[in-house]
Parts: C-alpha cells; sequence; structure tokens
C-alpha cells in the first residue's frame, strides 16, 4: 500500500510546569538548532521521507538521553495510490447552521428511527457537503439534481428540513443502498512506550505489523498517537455508484459514524457536473485482504427515514422552492471584518495589503469594489476552492476570460463583467457589472453558483 509518514514532534521536560516559557524557549532553540521550524511552544513537523529523517530522529533521542527530556508526537500514514473507490470529504458545519439538538427523529424503513437535521441553510454555501454530527452527512442540491438526472438508483435522498428566514441553497441527507461489512478504522490510537503506566504490549506489536517508520519511532518515543487511513474489501464493494460505512452507536460515540463512498466513475460524473470539487474526495486503500496492523470493525448500513416520510418532507421541499424569500444581505462592512480576522488567522494564506499610492489608480477601474478588500490583502486563499486574486492577475485573468468568451459561439447571453477569482478546478469568479457575482464554469459556459453582491460572495466563501 502506498504511503506517505508525517510526524508532528515537541519535546518534553520531566517536570516542568504548563506554560513555561524558558521551557518552551529551549525547545525551540533546539528545533531551530537542526534547521527546522516549529510553533510558539516547540511543535514540528517532519517528513518521513526527508533525507534528513534519520538524522533528525537521532538528534532528538541524543537530547533526550542527554538531557532527561521524553518526545512526544502525532504520527500521520496518508494514502496515496490510485484507487476505484473515493471518500467523500465532508466539512463540519458550522453551529449557526444546525445546532446539536436541531433534528427530527422519524420512522426509518425497518421499524427503528433515524434522525433527520433541521437547519438554516443560508449558513452554508451551497457548494460542500457537510457534517454536521459523525452520522448526519449531508450535500447540497446540486448534488441531488445531478443524481436525478443520471437516473442512479442506489441511493435515496431526504431533504434536511430549512428553518432559516432567507433563500438558500438547499441541502439534503444521503442514503446509500450498499454498505460495506467492515471496514480499518482511521481513528487514532495511542502507544505509549515501555516503563509507561498505560504501555500496553499488544499495540507495541501493532507497531511492529504496522512497519514503516513506526518501529523506529516506537524505540524513542514515550507517547504517540497515530492516525492510519481507512481500508477497505474488495470483495466487499459493488462494481460501481456508491457505498456506505456505517459504525453504529457504541460506548465511546454517542451517535453513529458514516463514511459514503463513491465509485471513481461515478465521482468522474459528480465533478464534471461541478456536484463535488477535487478537494473533496480522497482516495482509499481497496484490498483483498486487511494488512497486519489494520484492526477491522465491524459495519452495517445506515437506515433511510421511511419512504412516507421522505415523501413528506419532499413536498415540503418543494414548496419552499416556490416560496419568495428575502436573501441575507451582508454589508461591506461586515464582510471586511470577516476577511480580517480570516487573514489574523490564516496569514500563510493571504498576500500583503495593497499600497494606497496603487489602489488610487484603480478609481476609474472595474476592480475599484474589490479595492477595501485588497487594502486588506493583494490576493489570498479565501478557502480551499477559492482563491482572491491580486490586481495584476484580475486583469491578466479577465483579458484570458474575454479572449476565450469571445470565441464561445453558442453562448446568446455572455457574463458582462471581470474576472476576481480563481476557482481550485479552473472556473473563474465574474463581478458584473451590477454588482453580482457569479461562478462561471470553465468547461460548459454557464454560470454555476451565484451571489446577489461582493460582500455576500466574500462571506459566503469565507464560511461565514
Amino acid at each position: 500500500m502506498q504511503y506517505t509518514e508525517t510526524l508532528d514532534w515537541i519535546l518534553d521536560k520531566h517536570g516542568a510546569k504548563l506554560g513555561d516559557e524558558a521551557v518552551y524557549r529551549e525547545t525551540i532553540d533546539f528545533v531551530h538548532s537542526l534547521g527546522l521550524k516549529c510553533d510558539c511552544v516547540g511543535w514540528s513537523k517532519l517528513d518521513m521521507a526527508s533525507p534528513r529523517a534519520e538524522e533528525i530522529l537521532c538528534a532528538i533521542e541524543c537530547f533526550c538521553r542527554e538531557n532527561g527530556w521524553s518526545a512526544r508526537g502525532m504520527y500521520t500514514r496518508t494514502y496515496t495510490g490510485e484507487s476505484d473507490w473515493y471518500e467523500i470529504v465532508f466539512a463540519d458545519a458550522k453551529e449557526d447552521f444546525s445546532r446539536y439538538n436541531d433534528f427530527r427523529e422519524v420512522p426509518d424503513g425497518s421499524g427503528g428511527t433515524v434522525k433527520v437535521r433541521i437547519v438554516k441553510a443560508y449558513h452554508g454555501t451551497g457548494s460542500a457537503p457537510l457534517r454536521c454530527s459523525l452520522d448526519a452527512l449531508l450535500v447540497p442540491e446540486r448534488f441531488r439534481d445531478v443524481c436525478l438526472q443520471a437516473g442512479w438508483a442506489d441511493v435515496d435522498f431526504c431533504w434536511a428540513q430549512d428553518k432559516g428566514k432567507y433563500d438558500a441553497h438547499q441541502y439534503f441527507h444521503l442514503y446509500p443502498r450498499h454498505a460495506v461489512q467492515h471496514m480499518t478504522e482511521s481513528t487514532f490510537f495511542h502507544y505509549y512506550a515501555p516503563g509507561m503506566p498505560e504501555y500496553d504490549p499488544r499495540k507495541a506489536t501493532r507497531m511492529r505489523e504496522l512497519g514503516g517508520s513506526l518501529p523506529r519511532l516506537a524505540e524513542m518515543f514515550s507517547d504517540l498517537m497515530i492516525a492510519l487511513p481507512r481500508c477497505y474489501l474488495a470483495a466487499e464493494l459493488p462494481a460501481g455508484g456508491f457505498s456506505s460505512a456505517f459504525m453504529p452507536p457504541d460506548s465511546r460515540f454517542g451517535s453513529g459514524r458514516q463514511q459514503i463512498l463513491v465509485h471513481r466513475d461515478t465521482a468522474a460524473m459528480l465533478l464534471r457536473r461541478k456536484a463535488l470539487q477535487d478537494s473533496q474526495l480522497v482516495p482509499v486503500p481497496v484490498l483483498d485482504a486487511f494488512l497486519p496492523g489494520y484492526e477491522p470493525v465491524v459495519t452495517a448500513r445506515q437506515e433511510a427515514p421511511a419512504a412516507a416520510v421522505r415523501d413528506e418532507l419532499l413536498k415540503a421541499y418543494e414548496a419552499l422552492k416556490a416560496t419568495l424569500r428575502p436573501v441575507r444581505m451582508v454589508t461591506e462592512k461586515e464582510a471586511l471584518k470577516l476577511l480580517r480576522a480570516a487573514k489574523k488567522a490564516r496569514k500563510e494564506d493571504f498576500g500583503k495589503a495593497l499600497p494606497r499610492a496603487k489602489a488610487a489608480l484603480l478609481a476609474d477601474m472595474p476592480w475599484v469594489p474589490l479595492v477595501p478588500y485588497w487594502l486588506i490583502a493583494q490576493s489570498s486563499y479565501l478557502s480551499d476552492e477559492y482563491e482572491l486574486l491580486s490586481p495584476d492577475r484580475a486583469a491578466e485573468e479577465t483579458a484570458a476570460f474575454r479572449d476565450a468568451l469571445a470565441a464561445e459561439e453558442l453562448l446568446p447571453d455572455k457574463p458582462d463583467g471581470v474576472v476576481i477569482a480563481a476557482c481550485a478546478d479552473g472556473d473563474v469568479v465574474l463581478l458584473l457589472m451590477d454588482g453580482a457575482v457569479i461562478r462561471f464554469s470553465h468547461e460548459a459556459p454557464e454560470a454555476l453558483n451565484s451571489w446577489p453582491t461582493l460582500p455576500q460572495f466574500i462571506a459566503d466563501v469565507l464560511g461565514c
């Protein structure tokens, strides 16, 4: 199985008190002596494929032995091979989207009950699958529309009732009809070295079985958390379409845990139709047998709400779609505040502020609404999907977009606007002359998403 190995590590001084700045300084100095970077308390990251990996491990080992310190860390193994199957990545929904107790308990199709979420959909962007809880996975209505148009009959949908007062893209629970019976769980397991009160010889054996860098790390780390990729069995998966793996509630989790699997052919269509983005799919290992050290767990299928319940909610969804509701309006002041907060939290994703002298030169340009945002950051990754472009790049991309649009012969109504952002898959975001914002496909000449104003676009893409 092909994978990468990443180690996040820190040194602990025995007997030191939490928050001891002198200890932090000593830890940071040691990291810097290795030519590495770290955070404000000394956590550093090491790619185990680095040519210097063993040298750095030896230095850590030597420092701990000579000074009576210990090493603590987090090891992550990430699958990098090709696969016929992908897990859908669900972003965590904001609390305002659906609070912990915002659900209805309804009959399922087998005599039990299942929870259906109640949401305020305007707090979602309408483009990302969302996880409201470990077992409540929602997809935007565009995802459902593509599945229905394709005639895929191996998945059911149930509307997540929208109680928000503003017009918004809607969301649906999805329930694959097929489910695997086993998978290996990727929740962390904790390894403690011999001599530690929590030492478990079975976990020491597991470290040896898992191989890679883990046997070496077991020799020198007193406290190590391990995260492994989930694995599935080829014999338990269908020929295509969707599948799922549901872990019913147990003593550790108050609710079940759900994973959604999609075959690569199905995923390819969802990507083409913009129902998913590349970043929302992760290839998973599909094996003939589970490898040593990867402990299997028994899974089941999460039951969908009874057909009568789904029909009832579908009628309510159609009635809501036919109802005119006000559009949530974010002010420029609010959007700028959100952008400043995002830059403060993710400095590495934001460029320098636009000099005011250069901003003055844009006064008569169609990008002038962007100036207040560029005065915070000339360019920025608003999210994994959207990059707000600098003035120079915006001008270049607008020229290229207009050239491409001029050659498009089958589009009767061509959008009149300028490019302000780029998407991860090659789509562009246009600021139209009327102030609205649209995401325009780089494949089919069509608008995929729209926002009534630039502040609304900024707020939604920032996930606020």
